[in-house]
């Protein structure tokens, strides 16, 4: 059986790798480590462990990416627009508050 060096794992895309790390993941899925940890918890991907070593099932990681919907839901854009405004509002009374001090 051949391995694979890390430079011929780079190189490869989204669909041709079956498993892969953590640094895998965060390249090719901009997943961070701790949303992974995350998503296996939750069960919505899956992973082996090996030597010591944690290997992400890429399958498992791309039935996420086809069962994701295309835009968020009502709810969340709505919950994303009020924490926006609140943001807005906040940043105004830093500044307006860092503005009146002497």
């Amino acid at each position: 059986m051949r391995t694979e060096t890390p430079t011929e794992i780079a190189t490869q895309s989204f669909d041709e790798i079956a498993f892969g790390s953590f640094a895998d993941l965060r390249r090719l899925c901009s997943i961070s480590r701790s949303s992974a940890y995350g998503l296996l918890e939750s069960g919505k991907i899956k992973s082996r462990y090996i030597g010591g070593k944690r290997y992400i099932d890429f399958e498992s990681v791309r039935r996420l990416f086809a069962k994701a919907p295309q835009k968020p839901s009502e709810e969340v854009c709505s919950v994303m627009k009020k924490r926006a405004r609140d943001s807005v509002e906040a940043r105004k009374l830093a500044a307006e508050n860092g503005s009146n001090s002497g």
